[in-house]
């Protein structure tokens, strides 16, 4: 399992934190069975960007995880849903659009 984050902002509870770690554990093997040479899998950490939300791409609550590489360049977003299936993009949203970095240690903390 890559390392997983939080935003420092956002501290969820044992409950969601263990619903998001197996769900992102369930993500990464279902792509690495599917694409065992995927990008997604350069991902080094993931990083819960908050609490769960909807947002204009995606009107169904869910939690947006970022995949982000050993250089900082985020890859891949999960949407992840209390319930039902996630959502892998191979893109990091405004992150990758604007060649942003993410710091994960710097701005995250382990879950």
């Amino acid at each position: 399992m890559h390392a997983l984050y939080s935003i420092r902002a956002y501290k969820p509870d044992p409950e969601s934190r263990e619903t998001i770690r197996q769900g992102v554990v369930g993500v990464v093997a279902a792509e690495r069975r599917r694409f065992p040479r995927s990008s997604g899998m350069r991902v080094m950490s993931w990083l819960v960007m908050g609490p769960l939300h909807s947002s204009r791409s995606d009107s169904e609550t869910h939690w947006t995880i970022r995949g982000v590489t050993s250089d900082g360049s985020v890859i891949s977003t999960i949407h992840l849903y209390p319930k039902g299936t996630p959502k892998l993009f191979r893109n990091g949203g405004r992150w990758e659009k604007f060649g942003m970095r993410l710091n994960v240690r710097w701005r995250g903390t382990p879950l």
